[in-house]
């Protein structure tokens, strides 16, 4: 199967260890940054942990995300324009590429579609992965969420690979037959181990 759920069904789809994954994030992203946030259901959940941040300017496709961090007071966005996708309720292709592009934000929280063996990232379009790699070359610090079932998750558009992000939240060890996707220590892995913590994953050197 190379198409996406739908979003309701996502949003459900392993909620605890997103949950996890999304407040490590926050703990690791602090007060006065500037975030870009992409599509997608952990995304999603990274803002609602972000909500009590304070100083935080935020730059999203996702109306999910927005509607999210919208009238928390500590809080600026600013919302990509262009065609809406109803199905899940966000802006990709050349409308997100522009407004992430015409920032240099401190972070880039996104996810993808799915992890290949060898370390490609995988989107269930073309336009998904343009947006992504606009939002990763125009952030100083990118952040991949993904939890483990990402990881050999069949998708058909590819772009950029795991070694290219600085940082991976995920839930639980790397599964051991992925881990040739690592590049010279990149992505820093960090092991969310339940809602308050996070480590880095034995043997993964951060630089």
């Amino acid at each position: 199967r190379h198409g996406n759920l739908p979003y309701p069904r996502r949003q459900i789809l392993n909620l605890y260890a997103k949950r996890r994954i999304a407040n490590a994030v926050a703990a690791f992203i602090p007060d006065g940054a500037s975030v870009s946030i992409g599509i997608g259901t952990t995304p999603a959940q990274v803002a609602v942990a972000l909500r009590a941040h304070t100083r935080l300017r935020v730059i999203t496709n996702s109306l999910n995300v927005a509607t999210a961090l919208g009238g928390s007071p500590g809080i600026e966005l600013t919302i990509a324009g262009g065609p809406l996708r109803p199905s899940d309720l966000d802006v990709v292709g050349s409308g997100a590429v522009s407004c992430f592009s015409a920032f240099k934000t401190d972070f880039a929280v996104f996810g993808v579609g799915g992890i290949d063996r060898d370390g490609t990232l995988l989107d269930f379009d073309v336009a998904e992965v343009a947006t992504r790699l606009a939002m990763a070359d125009h952030c100083r610090t990118s952040l991949l969420v993904a939890d483990i079932s990402k990881f050999g998750r069949p998708a058909i558009a590819r772009g950029g690979r795991l070694g290219d992000a600085d940082h991976l939240f995920i839930e639980g060890p790397i599964p051991a037959d992925y881990l040739g996707g690592l590049q010279a220590g990149h992505p820093c892995v960090h092991v969310a181990e339940s809602v308050e913590t996070a480590t880095r994953q034995p043997g993964e050197a951060c630089s």
